[in-house]
């Protein structure tokens, strides 16, 4: 059974956790929900649901990107935060490539 990692966003310094981080964090962890939902459901031949849920997967990890990516204008800070962006792209494309796969594109 495939299941998705949990990501930890913590790359940053605490001091770099204002209200868009903490925001960005969120959005993963439900990013991170909704794409193991949506894995379940493939798993269990229900691929219009896990269409659905592959989608919303891959929208809220750009959200979350988004999010992370606005978080400081700080050099240390930016240097931490791309890593984690890199991690939430990765994660948003292979929701998109599990989606065009259970959507039948």
């Amino acid at each position: 059974m495939l299941m998705a990692g949990t990501l930890l966003l913590c790359a940053a310094p605490a001091a770099a956790q204002d209200d868009s981080y903490q925001h960005a964090q969120e959005l993963a962890a439900q990013a991170d929900t909704a794409m193991n939902q949506a894995i379940a459901d493939g798993n269990a031949g229900r691929n219009g649901q896990a269409c659905e849920g592959f989608k919303a997967a891959r929208s809220l990890y750009i959200r979350a990107d988004f999010n992370v990516m606005s978080t400081s204008t700080d050099a240390n800070i930016i240097r931490a935060v791309r890593r984690v962006s890199k991690e939430l792209q990765s994660k948003a494309d292979l929701a998109g490539k599990y989606a065009r796969i259970a959507c039948g594109q």
